[in-house]
């Protein structure tokens, strides 16, 4: 893809872009540190790869691993049908080891991504998307603790998305879209069947 380096983090685009694939991380850290403690044998590089691809795979919606399972994230969370995240980065061709801790990894990343499509997909309301690649960027920097931002510069530009989404945008009605809409019956569905 495009060079790391066309980032400007005092444009407010990139700088809002970098910060949610940064700040993607922050949940998932212990779950990264007790995955680390219970497969000593897998490197550094190698977790961040496999964490990496995951999320790569899910912001271009083409998950290798659980497809189903992604996919049905996916429509309960509204964004099967979304617009694209502008700006995706390339999906990697790596092969993924058929064993517990890669899946966990790679799931752990799909899961990141899943939740930086959601921040893209209410900023889009806006037109204030992210860019996947310019998160991209951000999530695997900051997994190797070499983000360009601080923790206060992370903070600063989650407190500008919620400034953000709590103002009505121009144009945007109450009514929750198809997609969500057809998530939620799916759900209320699926409850009634046995064993679920």
């Amino acid at each position: 893809g495009p060079s790391p380096d066309r980032i400007n983090l005092n444009q407010e685009h990139d700088a809002r872009s970098y910060a949610v694939g940064a700040a993607s991380l922050r949940e998932a850290q212990q779950l990264i540190e007790m995955i680390g403690e219970e497969s000593p044998d897998l490197g550094r590089e190698e977790k961040h790869e496999l964490l990496h691809v995951g999320f790569v795979d899910v912001l271009n919606r083409k998950p290798r691993m659980e497809e189903q399972m992604i996919s049905l994230e996916l429509m309960v969370r509204g964004l099967q049908d979304a617009p694209a995240m502008a700006d995706l980065p390339a999906i990697k061709e790596v092969t993924i080891d058929d064993d517990e801790t890669s899946s966990q990894l790679y799931m752990l990343g799909a899961y990141m991504g899943l939740q930086v499509l959601m921040v893209d997909n209410l900023l889009q309301d806006y037109e204030k998307g992210i860019s996947g690649r310019i998160a991209s960027i951000g999530f695997l920097e900051a997994l190797a603790n070499e983000s360009r931002m601080s923790a206060e510069e992370i903070n600063t530009q989650w407190e500008i998305i919620r400034d953000i989404l709590t103002t009505p945008a121009p144009g945007v009605d109450e009514v929750m879209s198809e997609n969500h809409a057809a998530g939620l019956a799916y759900l209320e569905e699926n409850a009634k069947r046995e064993g679920v």
